[in-house]
C-alpha cells in the first residue's frame, strides 16, 4: 500500500472512529440524564414517604390518646357504678335489718297482747 491510500483508510477510520465515539458520548449523556432522573424520583420518593410516615405516626398517636382517653373515662365510669352498687348494697342491707328489727318488736307486741288478752279474760 502506498502512502496515500495508507492516509486515506486511517483518514477514513479515523473519521468512523470520530463518529462512533460521538454515538457512544450521545448514548452516555442520555443515560447520565436518565440517572440524574431516576436519583431525583427517588429523592422525591423518600420526602413523600417521609411526609406519609410523620402522617402517619401523628394520626396514630392521636387515635392511640384518643382511646386511651376513653378508656380512663369508661373506667371511671364503671368505678362510679361499683361504688353506687356498693352503697345500694349496704342500704338495702340497712333496710333488711330495720324490717328485721319492726318484725320482731312486732312480735313482741303481738305476744304482749296476747299475754294481756289472757290477763283481760280471767
Amino acid at each position: 500500500m502506498d502512502n496515500d491510500k495508507l492516509f486515506e483508510f486511517m483518514t477514513k477510520m479515523y473519521g468512523d472512529m470520530q463518529q462512533g465515539f460521538g454515538s457512544l458520548n450521545g448514548r452516555l449523556e442520555n443515560v447520565e440524564n436518565e440517572l440524574k432522573d431516576v436519583k431525583d424520583d427517588v429523592k422525591n420518593l423518600k420526602s413523600d414517604v417521609q411526609k406519609i410516615g410523620i402522617k402517619i405516626d401523628e394520626d396514630v398517636t392521636d387515635k392511640l390518646k384518643l382511646l386511651s382517653d376513653e378508656q380512663s373515662m369508661i373506667r371511671k365510669e364503671v368505678s362510679e357504678i361499683n361504688q353506687g352498687r356498693l352503697a345500694d348494697r349496704q342500704v338495702i342491707h340497712d333496710i333488711k335489718l330495720t324490717l328485721d328489727s319492726l318484725h320482731s318488736n312486732q312480735r313482741k307486741q303481738e305476744n304482749k297482747i296476747i299475754e294481756l288478752d289472757k290477763k283481760l279474760a280471767k
